[in-house]
């Protein structure tokens, strides 16, 4: 099991990490400081912004030194680079109904770490978190991704224990739970540690191929429709058939 930290929370394959936080706007700068550190690293990141609106993220993505460019999908921030790093905007209330996609997104351009910034607005009824739950789930078991959670419950979570404040079930199969004022009070340096998540590329060309994918995946993330996949290649034999 591949495990590492990234702004000293940790992460482990197939596993959720739920971050415990006092407001909104430390979770939608934490996030970015996230997203950044996880790049930096060389894994490819997927940030989630569910409940804050997409002008405030884009503010809060460029003061953590994230690039951006528009995209065809206005929810979308894809930020140029050959490591993945791309900011989605969900439709508040229904992320469940994305999974397809963000699996999509996640196989193709090969992303490790996924960061959703707010559980209290990921469902608007009870149905749709009971569905995002088992979402979760199989995103977990399908592929090798790590999942951070961020909340802003006041209740005592604990690892694979019911929480009440909203949190729920969540905490039934976290794996890790931390806050970030234990972090902040505990931590004398900031961490990340990213090594057991990395492939490593060596060619400039298959570089360039990769992120051209990502750019060609982007209309993925458009609410209420689902992405034909590409063949589940590796990485590289995808990249070579591109090349041809």
């Amino acid at each position: 099991m591949k495990r590492g930290v990234v702004c000293n929370i940790p992460v482990t394959e197939g596993e959720i990490t739920i971050v415990k936080a006092e407001t909104a706007g430390e979770i939608m700068k934490h996030s970015c400081e996230v997203a950044m550190a996880s790049r930096s690293a060389g894994a490819g990141v997927l940030v989630i912004n569910t409940g804050l609106s997409k002008r405030r993220f884009k503010e809060a993505a460029t003061g953590a030194g994230i690039e951006w460019s528009d995209t065809r999908n206005t929810d979308t921030i894809v930020s140029p680079g050959a490591v993945p790093l791309i900011i989605q905007t969900s439709v508040a209330g229904r992320l469940s109904k994305e999974m397809p996609s963000i699996k999509t997104i996640c196989e193709e351009a090969n992303i490790k770490i996924v960061v959703v910034t707010a559980w209290e607005w990921t469902s608007s009824s009870y149905a749709l978190k009971e569905q995002l739950l088992f979402g979760l789930r199989q995103l977990l078991d399908d592929l090798d991704v790590a999942v951070i959670v961020y909340t802003q419950s006041s209740g005592d979570i604990m690892v694979g224990k019911y929480a009440r404040g909203g949190v729920g079930k969540l905490a039934m199969i976290a794996y890790e739970v931390t806050s970030l004022e234990f972090l902040r009070d505990n931590m004398d340096e900031v961490v990340t540690d990213l090594s057991a998540f990395v492939e490593r590329v060596t060619s400039s060309v298959v570089e360039q191929l990769v992120v051209n994918k990502i750019k060609e995946l982007q209309p993925v993330f458009v609410s209420g429709v689902s992405a034909i996949p590409l063949k589940h290649q590796r990485t590289d034999e995808r990249v070579l058939a591109l090349a041809a």
